[in-house]
């Protein structure tokens, strides 16, 4: 689907130097468990919204390896069992923007397709120049220390999308009276707008979606997310009218079968 993601900023992506590199070099995994989890989340919202990369396949069993190359200002990785390579912006410390993703059909390994996806963009080693090998934490994870980055081997489960939607059906955001605080302030009845249903979201979601009851105008679909630089929530995208009507209804589906809470407006 891949429509309403947030804006790319070129020159915001770089965040400077990440603690986890270091932390990664003096021998702890905690920063490498926490970006694995990031990684499976993403890939979690992915699969809910539709919005996997294209070539994206579903793992055999629920289980997947992946061979993932990290910078300060990216992640990047690529799976057989997944069937791509995908790289993503990071941005207040999560992962943000898809910023490509190509097929993973070569006969290559995950950790040579990796080198061979990330350094054509980014300079990195290629497999005729192998980077110096490390073990990560305690018994560790195998990976190896490259110029700006780290890279390592990791096999994590990926649950079926009813699975997906019944944990977000679950939730209970912390976040969500800000977000209709906001949203009464911003939208109200004399824009068109009876009311908006929020769809339950998690902190490191990239964007949150939400869909709004125009009986004059249509329906309508936002993706809004939170600033930290501004401190509040910012309207990144909309879609409506007749020419993105199925796609609306598709997205309305998932919102309502996620709904955290609807703001009316009187």
């Amino acid at each position: 689907m891949n429509f309403l993601c947030r804006p790319i900023v070129v020159t915001a992506i770089c965040v400077g130097t990440l603690a986890f590199g270091a932390t990664a070099q003096t021998g702890g995994n905690g920063g490498v468990h926490r970006w694995e989890r990031d990684l499976r989340d993403r890939l979690e919202w992915e699969v809910l919204w539709n919005d996997s990369p294209d070539s994206f396949r579903f793992p055999d069993h629920g289980t997947a390896t992946a061979a993932i190359y990290m910078t300060s200002e990216s992640l990047s990785y690529c799976s057989r069992d997944l069937g791509v390579c995908a790289s993503y912006s990071i941005q207040d410390f999560h992962l943000h923007d898809l910023l490509r993703s190509e097929p993973r059909n070569s006969g290559k390994d995950d950790d040579a397709a990796l080198l061979s996806f990330v350094g054509a963009k980014s300079g990195t080693p290629t497999a005729r120049q192998p980077s110096r090998p490390t073990r990560i934490g305690p018994g560790g994870i195998t990976g190896s220390l490259v110029p700006g980055g780290i890279r390592w081997t990791s096999t994590f489960s990926l649950p079926g999308r009813s699975e997906i939607v019944q944990r977000y059906k679950a939730m209970h955001p912390p976040e969500l009276k800000g977000l209709e605080d906001w949203l009464l302030a911003t939208f109200h009845r004399s824009t068109g707008y009876k009311s908006i249903t929020i769809a339950c979201f998690t902190p490191k979601d990239p964007v949150v979606y939400l869909y709004g009851d125009r009986p004059s105008k249509g329906p309508i679909v936002l993706s809004v997310f939170w600033d930290p630089e501004i401190e509040g929530w910012v309207d990144a995208n909309r879609l409506a009218g007749m020419r993105d009507r199925a796609q609306t209804l598709e997205l309305k589906g998932t919102i309502d079968s996620i709904a955290c809470g609807t703001v009316q407006f009187e």
